[in-house]
């Protein structure tokens, strides 16, 4: 069954339309200021209005354009020589894994989402702590399997954001630097997303709305980053992650 066969943009009503953009434009925040949560939050308001299985999908597009936006902001910063070593191996490390998501069922996908949203909080305190000096065959094979993983799942920063904080990757240059690795990812799970017919036009079209809409929010975190305390911004931002993860749990529960 294709993406526009079990999906029409038609069928959604105003007000679904406005909260998926109000959602989005949220989400787009959280990716500005941190580099993650962003689309695991978003997955959130995505699955009640789409369905779990266009989660991913329209993720996928969605990050494609908030992503591009961080790369425009702060292309001056991306640290190429760090980035390049993982992009040598992540377009089919990603493809892989989305072969695999495609073949889960709705409730595991549910079941996957919820527990990565809850144990991303404390799996990010603690690699935070750490620091992971790791040189460029390190990096080919964090390329690999931080690939295969994002293929098959939301929220691929908590591996890669400690990996690049470790290596020296600060500030802009973080997000930056992310928001390249991002833009491999998204383009790939989208590529085999519409091969299989997973990803279709209706789709693509909301994820590119929702992706539009967050362009202007990529610029306005900019100015806040300065300006907002990082440590409330973080426990809000955990407290949304634990609480999207017990619902999605609750998801995979009730089928």
């Amino acid at each position: 069954m294709t993406g526009d066969e079990v999906f029409l943009i038609a069928n959604l009503s105003i007000l679904n339309l406005i909260g998926l953009a109000i959602g989005a434009f949220f989400c787009s925040f959280v990716v500005g200021l941190s580099a993650v949560g962003g689309g695991l939050l978003m997955a959130v308001i995505i699955e009640p209005v789409l369905g779990i299985e266009a989660v991913v999908p329209v993720i996928s597009v969605y990050l494609l354009f908030s992503n591009l936006a961080r790369v425009v902001i702060y292309r001056e910063s991306i640290n190429w020589r760090k980035v390049l070593p993982i992009l040598i191996p992540l377009v089919p490390a990603v493809a892989l894994g989305a072969k695999v998501y495609l073949a889960l069922e709705p409730s595991i996908i549910a079941l996957i989402l919820g527990a990565i949203l809850i144990i991303s909080v404390p799996i990010r305190r603690i690699m935070a702590e750490k620091k992971f000096e790791i040189g460029n065959k390190g990096m080919l094979c964090v390329g690999a399997g931080f690939g295969f993983y994002s293929g098959t799942a939301l929220g691929g920063g908590i591996i890669l954001i400690p990996i690049l904080l470790g290596a020296g990757v600060f500030g802009p240059a973080l997000i930056a630097t992310d928001a390249v690795v991002s833009i491999v990812v998204n383009v790939t799970r989208m590529a085999m997303f519409g091969w299989h017919d997973v990803l279709g036009l209706q789709l693509l079209l909301v994820g590119t709305i929702l992706g539009i809409v967050s362009f202007p929010c990529i610029w306005a975190s900019r100015w806040i980053m300065g300006r907002t305390s990082i440590r409330v911004h973080t426990i809000a931002m955990e407290t949304l992650m634990v609480v999207a993860g017990f619902y999605f749990l609750w998801k995979a529960y009730s089928g």
